[in-house]
């Protein structure tokens, strides 16, 4: 099925910036985004747990 689509990431957008790219570049973007975000709130809830248990 993804053989249909093979000429999809070689879409120009804009100079050689290509679709693909783009695509890859997001992804990227969004795991970082996500794993910065879940490591700031992970810490600040656990920051509470451990604040109720030192008193």
């Amino acid at each position: 099925m993804l053989s249909c689509f093979t000429d999809v990431p070689a879409v120009s957008v804009y100079g050689h910036l290509t679709l693909g790219l783009v695509w890859g570049v997001l992804q990227c973007v969004l795991f970082v985004a996500s794993a910065w975000r879940y490591e700031t709130r992970s810490t600040r809830s656990g920051d509470l747990i451990e604040e109720s248990l030192a008193r």
